[in-house]
Order: structure tokens, then sequence, then C-alpha cells
């Protein structure tokens, strides 16, 4: 189910749990958390190389960012992102809250990033693998979809 509106877009996933799992576009008003998480990624340890992917997020209109609502705690828990183009999005930014890893939440956005953009999701060096395994597991979990 897709809402949308005006200013933003999210995508809400039934998760078995019963809850709801949103991906929310980057904004100002969450600088601080999009921070947070790509402070994560080995490339964005350093603050002032943070501070420059920041900047670059928040003005150039071919970055794009978004943040991984978890439904149980309502709080943001991870981040994925990179450049989009008229069809491909190359995933620049992957990243997750410690204590919530290994719970396939990466494969969780990736999925619901590709339904909601509608593009081709493409990788990095650094996130080609993880790529890879998601669409390894697309194809044995559901391959009429693909």
């Amino acid at each position: 189910q897709i809402i949308s509106s005006s200013s933003t877009c999210f995508i809400l996933r039934d998760e078995p749990r019963g809850g709801m799992n949103l991906l929310v576009p980057y904004s100002a008003t969450n600088k601080k958390i999009v921070m947070g998480l790509l402070s994560y990624i080995p490339e964005f340890k350093d603050f002032k190389r943070l501070q420059e992917e920041i900047e670059e997020i928040a003005t150039n209109p071919s970055i794009k960012c978004w943040l991984w609502k978890e439904s149980e705690s309502d709080n943001f828990i991870g981040l994925i992102g990179g450049e989009s183009t008229t069809d491909t999005i190359v995933i620049k930014y992957l990243s997750i809250s410690p204590s919530f890893r290994g719970e396939n939440i990466t494969f969780q956005m990736l999925e619901d990033l590709a339904k909601m953009e509608d593009k081709v999701l493409s990788g990095t060096i650094e996130t080609s693998v993880i790529l890879a395994k998601w669409n390894k597991h697309r194809v044995s979990e559901e391959p009429w979809k693909i």
C-alpha cells in the first residue's frame, strides 16, 4: 500500500507481527538520525566527511535517501539511499542500527524501495554483494515476480 501527499511518499508494508514499516524520504528534520545511521558506514566515520555527505544529500536532487521506520518501536532503525537516474537507483547507503541487524531488514528495505520507486536497483562496489544476495533471495522466494 502506498500513501502519498504533496511533499512525501511513504510505502507501508504489512508485517507478519501485525505492524507496518515505512520508508520515509530524507528531510532536514531527520538530519541527525540520518547522520547517526550513516556513521555506521566506514566511509563516513570521519565527521567532516559525514557532514559533506549530508550536505550532498540535502542539496543534490539526484541523491536520494530514505529512513526505515520500524513498526513495533516507531523508531528509525535503517537507512537506504544513493544516486537516482531516470530508471535506476545506484545504492550507496545501506545502514541498520546494530541492535536490529540480522533481521532481514536490508532485504525488506531493498524490496520496498524497488516497489516504491519502480526502478532498477544497482550497487556500488561496496553494496553490490548485498544487492546480488537480495536478487538471489527474490528469485528463490518468488521467481514469477522478477
